[in-house]
């Protein structure tokens, strides 16, 4: 298996990825204070280079298939892509983590401006910020919005110049959704594959209109959204949607909790848990914290509003019982695509241990 892929790298040659060719200035960010209890903003300057006078790029919201938007990144490079990925599937079974992470290093193929690894594991070769971020994508039932996500969000982190991969960590049987058990299995499994310097927790319906909400790992921990565009609307105290921490602020804190089934609940915790720990919240200054959202079925009903109150009340007695320390979950499903890697897992109920 190992001499095939050598044989194949070998007969790669240098290709020239067009559709990425020209990169914003890093853009200029600086803390303001805010009043105690609520984050405080990160200010941004916006660059004018290459993008539009204010940074901003509306998302497009038309259906697009996954296919269709690796075909519109590779072009007729697509073919090496594939090549490469399917070598790498046949032998997936055959691998432990540590050979496939090496395997996947070495069929890395260098384009112009970044080398891409299989899995969508991106490194910038010229424009380059230091931090290596995993996006945490929690999923279930949302085939029709990834195509989306995907088009929107590798341009974005592209033209941030980040080292960069995604991780669809999908909820694979029909109990309420658990954002919080996705969000950690997600932090997991993600490590095995890179060490990576911040996670950021990414609902796929909530799209980055401005490039200069740097999803960088300074600053952390971070709320990215200040609003939603379509409304003009700013958020204060809510803590969800797309937030993000460094890998050592996300290990003290314990993670996510586990307990909590249905929508809703766990962001509010993950917000407390920062807290406890004694971390300074950061959020995206408007208008550049804005979202796009993109429409769709409401989800399934969460615990009661009774039943999160009292989880909320004991958030502090928890923190210790409650996240990575008891997480269990059955071998998930790692399947390498062209542009991410999904992981489906069969998460069941986790009883926390007694409260302190």
């Amino acid at each position: 298996m190992m001499k095939n892929i050598t044989r194949y790298l070998l007969c790669l040659c240098p290709v020239t990825f067009v559709f990425f060719t020209n990169y914003p200035k890093q853009s200029s960010c600086t803390m303001k204070s805010f009043q105690v209890g609520e984050p405080q903003q990160v200010e941004c300057e916006a660059s004018q280079d290459n993008m539009l006078a204010d940074g901003e790029h509306v998302p497009n919201m038309f259906f697009v298939s996954t296919n269709d938007v690796e075909l519109n990144l590779f072009g007729r490079n697509i073919t090496h892509v594939n090549s490469a990925l399917k070598i790498i599937k046949e032998g997936l079974d055959m691998f432990n983590m540590t050979s496939l992470r090496q395997t996947l290093n070495k069929s890395a193929i260098d384009f112009a401006e970044f080398t891409y690894i299989p899995g969508g594991h991106w490194k910038p070769n010229k424009f380059k910020d230091s931090s290596k971020v995993a996006l945490l994508v929690p999923f279930r039932k949302r085939g029709q919005m990834l195509g989306i996500f995907l088009r929107h969000m590798i341009p974005f982190l592209l033209r941030q110049g980040l080292e960069f991969a995604i991780f669809v960590i999908e909820q694979a049987n029909d109990l309420k959704f658990n954002r919080g058990m996705l969000a950690n299995v997600g932090f997991t499994e993600a490590l095995k594959f890179e060490e990576w310097d911040c996670v950021i927790i990414h609902d796929i319906d909530f799209l980055p209109r401005f490039d200069q909400n740097s999803y960088n790992c300074r600053n952390m921990p971070r709320h990215f959204m200040s609003g939603l565009a379509k409304r003009q609307k700013l958020l204060f105290y809510e803590f969800n949607g797309v937030t993000g921490f460094s890998r050592e602020q996300f290990i003290k804190m314990n993670g996510a909790p586990n307990r909590y089934w249905g929508w809703g609940g766990e962001d509010h915790e993950l917000r407390t848990r920062a807290l406890i720990k004694g971390f300074n919240i950061y959020r995206t200054q408007w208008p550049y914290g804005y979202y796009d959202h993109i429409p769709h079925e409401e989800h399934s009903a969460a615990d009661t509003e009774k039943k999160r109150k009292q989880y909320r009340k004991k958030a502090s007695n928890y923190i210790r019982q409650d996240g990575l320390s008891n997480l269990k979950y059955p071998q998930p499903e790692v399947i390498i695509h062209p542009l991410y890697v999904k992981i489906r897992v069969n998460i069941s109920n986790i009883p926390p241990s007694s409260p302190a």
